[in-house]
């Protein structure tokens, strides 16, 4: 027979054990988001940088132009 006290500690434990179960689900879930959030920011700097180098190019190119010009 188990005794009343037992029966509370088994009861108490399977609790913790929810928790548990719970918070690392949630740890799982930010783990994702964090990561999502990670490759975001990953990609928009890309995005900055190969606008940078676009217009960096076009800078190029019409400093280029205008040399010719003053050269000419």
């Amino acid at each position: 027979m188990i005794s009343r006290k037992d029966r509370e500690i088994r009861c108490q434990e399977e609790v913790v054990q929810r928790c548990i179960r719970k918070v690392d689900k949630e740890k799982k879930i930010l783990s994702v988001l964090i990561s999502q959030q990670k490759h975001e920011r990953n990609r928009k700097r890309d995005m900055s940088i190969k606008k940078l180098q676009e217009l960096n190019q076009t800078n190029k190119i019409k400093a280029a132009e205008l040399l010719k010009e003053c050269i000419c």
